[in-house]
């Protein structure tokens, strides 16, 4: 599926371990579009959930990591020069400061 969101699920162990796993699956298909990263307590199954996440535990000017630039799927980033921007965000419990 083009320009599919991903929402992966993880025991974080410290701050800048979503941001990894954001940049992780932007490198690991060109089709991935956007990545949310939540804890373990929020169903990845159940979309509520996770925009239950969003709506309490998401904030934009520490949350958000916005890549532009990249390679992505053809049909949507030709109208860019074959570039376009890609989103990630946590929505996980923020443990002290973020990266």
């Amino acid at each position: 599926m083009p320009l599919s969101p991903l929402v992966v699920k993880m025991d974080k162990r410290s701050n800048g371990e979503p941001k990894n796993i954001i940049m992780g699956a932007f490198a690991g298909h060109y089709d991935v579009k956007q990545v949310t990263v939540v804890d373990l307590d929020v169903n990845i199954d159940d979309p509520h959930e996770i925009e239950w996440a969003v709506a309490t535990r998401f904030q934009a000017d520490r949350d958000l990591l916005v890549v532009s630039g990249r390679t992505g799927f053809e049909a949507r980033s030709l109208e860019q020069g074959g570039r376009q921007r890609k989103d990630g965000d946590r929505r996980d419990k923020a443990g002290g400061k973020p990266n």
